[in-house]
């Protein structure tokens, strides 16, 4: 950023500067484009740049200049993709947990972990995924960058009708609270009775759910972000069922 945007301009606004980085995801082409805007506008300050780089819906449409786009890099890498894994991509991007495991993808496409494995496998390749671990439960764990994340979301809204995106997205919460209920079933000690209402259930196959809540602390453990991230985005998605029952869990 300093290169391209000037490094007094840089070091008189440090606090400005890490927002851009981290709203490029520390990614190189977009933090060169974002130099580039801020080179072609003396009169802009960073914080300018950084306010408008905060609203999600607006970011990568600021994240272009010249013949370089954030968006057309992305575009290269989803349409050299399969039609399943298009669509696996398209409906993973709705969910907001921070990270996920292949079983939740299975939800997503309501298909199998094997399936969900695939496309993960051609996900990764084209560098539209990254491995961020394994878990407690030893299962490999997922994410997106957040810039990848808002694109895979404009596909799905260009392509997923809006039935198409909420039964995504209700899977993949139903899958959630099934896991957590048998995981919460198979603690030693259990401090509440059950309760339970009339949230919709997706069950991954027996084999998966066998292994998932085989530790069903380190269960909890493994997925407490996403668990968080699943009530917040069921209650902005209206879901109120799944929300207090996941929170109940």
């Amino acid at each position: 950023l300093e290169r391209v945007a000037g490094a007094e301009r840089v070091a008189a606004e440090p606090e400005a500067t890490m927002e851009i980085a981290e709203l490029c995801d520390h990614l190189p082409l977009a933090i060169r484009i974002a130099g580039a805007r801020l080179a072609a506008r003396e009169h802009w300050s960073l914080a300018h740049l950084s306010r408008l780089l905060r609203d999600e819906r607006r970011r990568l449409d600021e994240l272009a200049v010249g013949d370089l786009s954030v968006r057309a890099s992305l575009a290269l890498g989803y349409g050299a993709l399969t039609a399943e894994a298009r669509r696996a991509f398209r409906l993973l991007a709705l969910l907001d947990a921070p990270t996920f495991t292949s079983w939740a993808l299975a939800a997503v496409i309501d298909g199998s972990v094997e399936q969900a494995d695939e496309h993960i496998d051609e996900l990764l390749d084209a560098g539209l995924l990254r491995f961020t671990g394994t878990d407690h439960c030893g299962q490999f764990r997922y994410a997106f960058h957040d810039l990848v994340r808002l694109y895979g979301r404009e596909c799905a809204e260009a392509e997923e009708t809006v039935g198409e995106r909420v039964g995504a997205l209700t899977r993949a919460l139903g899958a959630w609270l099934t896991v957590a209920e048998m995981a919460d079933n198979g603690l030693t000690e259990r401090v509440v009775a059950d309760v339970r209402g009339t949230a919709p259930r997706w069950k991954p196959d027996q084999r998966t759910t066998r292994a998932l809540v085989a530790d069903p602390l380190a269960w909890f453990d493994s997925e407490r972000s996403a668990l968080v991230a699943c009530v917040a985005q069921a209650c902005h998605a209206g879901l109120d069922e799944l929300a207090w029952e996941l929170s109940a869990c």
